[in-house]
């Protein structure tokens, strides 16, 4: 029997905001440090190749990592700036999301499971209406990334395996992640087309109403 259900945030829960993108600059301009015309080609390659590089994230160190790979005077603090700025961004309030975890909630203990800063996640859950339905929001600042064990077993602690559930739309790391450790999941996706016996495919995260 299910009792707990394991989210992914952004791209599950929140969809993606192009206006996010704009926070770069907004932050650039906040430490008056040059933005060049290709300056957030060469800021995203940083920011993901640091996330491919840590399990755990931290503000500091993310800053000078991109003031060592960019090769601009970075602050130490312009991680800590940038992400107020991105947890203060929200799309518009989607109530039917809001239905659906309602619903799920008055059935199951339901958790977020991050690979990013627990302020500014929690901001955009309070701001977006929906992190009253959560009991738990674990984020790769407290604990090692996903697809690595140490965020599922917090997710799972207090139950059995057969007991939850992961919902994500990243393969690698909410989905073969969860697999990995044991637990069956739900990938939102609409053009990836691979099938498995431990993970089941939906295209809307409204679907889960259907399953759960």
């Amino acid at each position: 029997m299910i009792k707990r259900i394991i989210f992914d945030l952004d791209r599950t829960l929140i969809p993606w905001d192009k206006e996010w993108d704009k926070c770069v600059e907004k932050t650039y301009n906040y430490f008056g440090i040059p933005f060049e015309e290709d300056e957030f080609i060469k800021f995203n390659t940083a920011m993901l190749d640091y996330e491919k590089r840590h399990r755990k994230f931290d503000k500091k160190d993310m800053s000078r990592y991109f003031r060592n790979t960019i090769g601009k005077e970075i602050p130490d603090t312009f991680v800590e700036v940038w992400t107020r700025y991105l947890g203060k961004l929200v799309p518009e309030k989607d109530e039917k999301l809001i239905e659906l975890l309602k619903y799920l909630s008055s059935k199951y203990s339901l958790v977020v499971a991050t690979n990013w800063f627990k302020d500014q996640q929690v901001s955009k859950l309070k701001l977006y209406g929906i992190y009253e339905y959560f009991d738990e929001v674990l984020t790769s600042d407290e604990y090692n990334k996903k697809p690595g064990r140490a965020m599922f077993e917090k997710a799972c602690e207090g139950f059995d395996k057969d007991e939850v559930v992961m919902v994500g739309d990243t393969f690698k790391s909410d989905i073969k992640g969860a697999m990995d450790f044991g637990l069956y999941s739900y990938y939102l996706t609409t053009t990836d087309r691979r099938r498995g016996k431990r993970f089941k495919i939906i295209n809307e995260i409204y679907d889960l109403k259907e399953y759960l």
